[in-house]
């Protein structure tokens, strides 16, 4: 008896080992880093790029919310087109030729009510009714809003 008090006197608990550090980390971990970083800056640099290049269209809607007059509506819509295209192409284009490129240019056709403003009402005398003034204008809101600008001619 006294043999086994004096193996089980040696026993002891085992003793683990520390805990494995979290920093520094695993030559992986930096690549994956290195690779978030780099998809971070190229989304950040995208969206920059997207932004700046929708700045006429901005400038676009603040101007059609202020438009008084058809005219005012019509010059915004112009302006547009000189975005879209070159301003050869574009001043080239009047009456139905310009009512008909501006109905190419999304998939929406171009309201009778609206086409005619365009071609009559637009260098009309005075203006004497504002009513169909809102029409115009939200149909060119929704126009600007479905643009896609394309490369310059």
């Amino acid at each position: 008896m006294t043999d086994e008090s004096t193996s089980l006197d040696r026993l002891h608990d085992i003793v683990p080992p520390p805990d494995i550090s979290w920093w520094p980390p695993a030559a992986g971990w930096y690549v994956v880093l290195l690779l978030a970083a780099a998809m971070l800056l190229r989304t950040g640099w995208k969206t920059w790029q997207s932004w700046r290049q929708n700045a006429w269209r901005r400038e676009a809607l603040r101007e059609l919310q202020s438009a008084g007059s058809v005219a005012a509506v019509a010059a915004v819509l112009r302006r547009c087109g000189l975005v879209l295209e070159s301003r050869a192409r574009i001043a080239a284009l009047n009456g139905s030729d310009w009512v008909d490129w501006i109905e190419r240019q999304t998939d929406a056709a171009v309201p009778d009510s609206i086409r005619r403003l365009l071609l009559h009402d637009v260098y009309g005398p005075g203006q004497s009714s504002a009513s169909p003034l809102p029409a115009l204008k939200q149909f060119a809101t929704t126009w600007v809003h479905a643009l896609k600008p394309g490369t310059r001619a």
